[in-house]
């Protein structure tokens, strides 16, 4: 069943390998619930050939046993022929160089005891896939614009909240200056009061 399904899957990747392009970026995602991803970014060249970068997260290796196995990468042929066979990812980082135009990627474990036959190729079980996506920039001159979280405009209600803060500040400073004038004025007319009681003292004739 499991050979069936392999298959099934393989089909389906040379049958969608057809329609698209073969330069730009792919993320190749996990089809089998790993956390192994892989980006892949193509070019073409001068020697109209296709230059590959690879870049993935989390591949495992298992250390010994039967279960020791490489990733491969495999590109699809536009042409719907039998899928390519570029090479081991090796620990994440990988570089591979093709002359097929190819419109989708998958990746292969290799060593274990899962296997497909694609016609004359035994295929691993397929733990990542992915179609190719052509560079916006690219074919229309328009750059991504990044996104940019929404900042809330200024709303009437809070204008006026703030302008009624400013007023009552304003009030309050006032308030206090007439305060401490009016305790001044008060402080004043009492020495005022107190050196003319003194003075009037000084005045009076002993024994009156």
């Amino acid at each position: 069943m499991r050979k069936w399904l392999g298959g099934f899957l393989i089909g389906g990747l040379v049958l969608a390998g057809s329609a698209a392009a073969s330069e730009g970026t792919a993320e190749l995602s996990n089809v089998i619930g790993d956390e192994a991803r892989c980006w892949v970014a193509s070019i073409l060249t001068q020697g109209y050939t296709y230059k590959l970068l690879v870049s993935c997260r989390d591949l495992t290796y298992p250390a010994s046993g039967e279960e020791v196995f490489n990733y491969i990468l495999w590109v699809v042929p536009a042409d719907g022929t039998a899928p390519q066979k570029l090479g081991p990812l090796g620990v994440g980082k990988a570089e591979f160089g093709t002359a097929t135009r190819f419109g989708s990627l998958f990746v292969s474990k290799e060593g274990g005891k899962k296997k497909t036959l694609l016609g004359k190729q035994e295929v691993g079980e397929v733990v990542m896939r992915g179609e190719m996506a052509p560079v916006i920039f690219l074919d229309t001159g328009m750059a991504t614009q990044p996104t940019r979280s929404p900042t809330a405009a200024p709303t009437a209600g809070a204008g006026a909240t703030e302008r009624v803060a400013q007023s009552v500040k304003v009030g309050s400073t006032i308030l206090r200056i007439v305060v401490v004038a009016f305790l001044l004025g008060i402080g004043a007319i009492v020495v005022v009061i107190l050196v003319s009681s003194l003075g009037k003292g000084k005045n009076i004739p002993p024994g009156l």
